[in-house]
């Protein structure tokens, strides 16, 4: 018999598959995590923190905090409706032997939630998450077991290729040791257990999940592969997605009627507040935008990927349009920009009131609309913020209570006029003052009266007064307010003419766009 055929079938096969490998491993951080588009947690699944028993223990790891058994049909169902990543996290606890190696049954459970994702050519984040078994021991025993856990974990996986990525770990605390040194001991353990694990891509926390502290802080461990991302959590604004601490003191927090409110271990009262006016003011969308352009800045720029391990605000029956145009620039953004992505985070449906989208036990989005719009993204129909730089010598401000401002500075041109457009509600005079004011050198302060060789009326019923700059040397910041008479004038706009051009985001059509998109 002639095996020759054969022979050369089984090589070529190997040369492919190594070929394969070989090309996987050498995308970039930035490639990789480009290419994971929106991601989803299996929320409250494997990391409930508090098991009481040694007897089923998988049933009470799941139930405890309110969720379902996942299923390869749920994993299905998931693909189905754009999602390129899941992530989920995993509280071990009592699941090991006091050897500190996972028992058996546990390392297959994981195995067999990482299998259905991995086989359906998703990318699967898995990573560890609180463990009380580190907060009863010595810092020195505790990061002999993180990192005896990441050792078992690496060499059971250390055979798939990209597409599965692991996650430092996630509300782990260690009190001496600071987090980097426990992050170069996880990036170390990983990167030495062989296989695959030398290329992978790994995600490392910067000493808080919270955005303040990544803008203010540069040190991160080595990786002699260079593939670590930063992982971050998006729940801004914080009023609507974060805990505030109730202490009895009405001046501290108030607790208003749709305020979720529940006790923490030590009896504290924690509130959260649903969203309910996002979008409402233009500075909303400025402020995501900002955050996003923070992260290219300081890291996407310097090769370092941003992966939003968890992103949401808390729902209830009453804002779901408001969600949806969040939840649609936040993801548009980060699949606008290469090197970062977002993983929606997704609770079990008893946790009523908190972030909830999906139901997995009835396969139903909780508002059609989030569901539309995660579809509508996956197949590249999203907002793109670099198309609303308008180059133009004109800026539109709208004020705060009768006052705004405008920074010429960064303007980097001379400002020429202003024109209010204002609603008028008694008569022009001396019953209403307006005072101008203008930094260049010195602060200066012009009290301007709304006369009527000042105005012109529109066809709406508005009027528009002129303020002619040009012979001032304004160069800093200009700004205004009504001194006199607010009862009487209400100002809608400010106009401010420039002599020369420079560039502005439009928010106001960026959230016109992104209100058509969900109209669709």
């Amino acid at each position: 018999m002639d095996y020759l055929p054969y022979i050369l079938i089984i090589v070529l096969f190997c040369l492919l598959t190594l070929n394969y490998l070989s090309f996987l491993s050498k995308k970039t951080a930035i490639q990789l995590v480009s290419e994971m588009g929106i991601g989803y947690n299996l929320g409250n699944t494997y990391n409930c923190c508090i098991i009481s028993g040694e007897d089923s223990l998988r049933n009470e790891q799941i139930n405890n905090w309110g969720t379902i058994l996942p299923s390869n049909k749920v994993i299905n169902q998931i693909k189905k409706y754009g999602f390129k990543t899941i992530r989920f996290q995993v509280v071990y606890n009592n699941l090991i032997y006091e050897s500190e190696i996972f028992k058996s049954n546990w390392i297959k459970e994981l195995k067999r939630i990482i299998d259905w994702i991995y086989n359906l050519n998703m990318y699967c984040i898995l990573s560890i998450y609180h463990n009380k078994d580190f907060w009863d021991s010595e810092e020195i025993t505790a990061i002999s077991k993180y990192i005896s856990f990441w050792k078992e974990i690496a060499n059971e996986f250390k055979n798939y290729d990209d597409y599965l990525i692991f996650e430092s770990n996630h509300k782990l605390y260690f009190t001496n040791l600071t987090l980097l040194n426990v992050s170069q001991s996880f990036i170390d353990a990983i990167r030495n257990s062989g296989g695959l694990n030398t290329k992978r891509l790994l995600i490392i926390p910067k000493f808080s999940t919270e955005l303040e502290l990544y803008r203010i802080s540069d040190q991160l461990p080595n990786d002699p592969s260079n593939k670590t991302a930063i992982s971050l959590r998006y729940y801004f604004p914080s009023s609507y997605g974060g805990e505030h601490i109730y202490e009895n003191d009405s001046d501290y927090y108030i607790i208003k009627e749709d305020d979720i409110v529940w006790y923490d271990y030590s009896g504290r009262i924690l509130v959260t507040t649903p969203l309910n006016d996002w979008g409402s003011e233009s500075s909303d969308y400025f402020f995501m935008y900002d955050d996003f352009r923070s992260y290219k800045n300081k890291f996407m720029d310097n090769g370092i990927p941003v992966i939003i391990g968890e992103a949401g605000i808390l729902s209830n029956k009453s804002n779901a349009y408001l969600l949806s145009e969040f939840l649609y620039f936040l993801f548009s953004i980060s699949y606008e920009y290469d090197g970062i992505m977002a993983c929606l985070w997704d609770n079990p449906e008893s946790n009523e009131g908190d972030k909830i989208y999906y139901n997995r036990e009835t396969n139903k989005w909780t508002n059609e609309k989030i569901k539309k719009s995660i579809q509508r993204i996956s197949r590249g129909n999203f907002i793109k913020t670099l198309d609303y730089y308008i180059n133009t010598n004109i800026e539109i401000i709208i004020p705060d209570h009768n006052h705004w401002n405008s920074d010429i500075e960064v303007k980097q041109t001379k400002i020429l006029s202003l024109y209010i457009n204002a609603r008028l509600y008694g008569k022009l005079g001396e019953d209403v003052e307006f005072g101008f004011s203008y930094y260049n050198s010195d602060y200066v302060l012009i009290y301007f009266e709304f006369k009527k060789q000042h105005s012109k009326k529109q066809y709406d019923g508005t009027t528009i007064f002129k303020i002619d700059l040009d012979n001032m040397d304004v160069n800093f910041i200009v700004q205004g307010e009504i001194y006199k008479g607010n009862d009487l004038i209400i100002i809608n706009n400010v106009t401010a003419v420039f002599k020369g051009y420079f560039n502005i985001f439009d928010y106001n059509n960026l959230q016109k766009d992104v209100l058509n998109e969900l109209s669709k």
